[in-house]
């Protein structure tokens, strides 16, 4: 008798919708500078934000997930 051993599938990517990726976004503001995505967004634009802070950078980089 042989055993069939499944291996495990890989995760497949997938294209976030605009409602899904705003709120990534937004979770990760929450989550990182404890302020909601718009909110970041606004501060970033005025520069009221250190973009030395790595919290502040990694968001940055995410403000395409937000639009």
């Amino acid at each position: 008798m042989s055993a069939v051993v499944k291996t495990p599938q890989e995760p497949q990517p997938r294209e976030l919708t605009a409602e899904e990726a705003r709120a990534v976004f937004d979770e990760r503001a929450q989550r990182l500078l404890g302020m909601g995505g718009e909110e970041f967004r606004r501060r970033w634009e005025a520069g009221q934000l250190d973009p030395d802070d790595d919290r502040v950078l990694r968001l940055a980089m995410l403000l395409p997930l937000g639009r």
